[in-house]
């Protein structure tokens, strides 16, 4: 009988080669890994993607996010995280040149009960998408208007500038032909000074 330990064969490694975890898990993380699940493609940049922007309000979408906000008593920040969360749904929505985030009516009700809110007065901050497009509305035709008084009021600013150089111009003009016109008279007047400014001045005796 032979008394030598029987050798048993070699199982399988239980902790990987790092020594940090059991190999049947680092396989499985090396799948992850390869399917796009692991740490290497969490720290791969995200391609950006294009927000869904609608061109008009959709089903019960028509909360502004700012009335929600102010209804709800949450900070920019604290808005902005619930719902990136998805606590609230939302939606981008285009009225003419400016985007608007709107809130779902129903989404935002059921916030208010499961926060244990009174929902009895929310109404009251439901603003009709109507009237979200006509102050949007209004508010462009005043930038408008008062863009073209502020060029016209340059326009006009800048008439006046050339009137007045044109004036001064003239003025002087006025002014160098009255001095001549007195000069003129003055010499007729007294011929002596006329005689004067023609001869040359007396030599110097030596």
């Amino acid at each position: 009988m032979n008394d030598e330990p029987e050798q048993k064969e070699p199982t399988e490694q239980l902790v990987d080669s790092t020594g940090d975890l059991p190999s049947g898990i680092a396989r499985l993380r090396a799948e992850w890994e390869k399917l796009g699940f692991g740490k290497q493609s969490a720290e791969k940049p995200r391609v950006g993607i294009e927000p869904i922007i609608f061109p008009e309000p959709v089903g019960d979408y028509k909360v502004p996010m700012e009335e929600a906000r102010a209804k709800l008593g949450l900070s920019e920040e604290a808005m902005n995280r619930l719902l990136d969360g998805g606590g609230v749904d939302s939606i981008l929505v285009r009225f003419g040149d400016e985007v608007v985030r709107m809130v779902s009516q129903s989404a935002l009700e059921r916030f208010m009960e499961d926060s244990g809110m009174d929902t009895s007065r929310s109404d009251s901050v439901f603003v009709p998408v109507s009237e979200i497009a006509a102050a949007l509305e209004t508010i462009r035709a005043e930038m408008a208007e008062l863009r073209d008084i502020q060029s016209r009021q340059l326009q006009q600013f800048k008439d006046i500038l050339l009137l007045e150089l044109r004036n001064l111009k003239e003025q002087d003009r006025d002014l160098t032909s009255f001095i001549y016109d007195l000069t003129s008279a003055l010499e007729e007047l007294f011929p002596k000074l006329k005689k004067r400014k023609r001869s040359s001045p007396p030599e110097e005796s030596q």
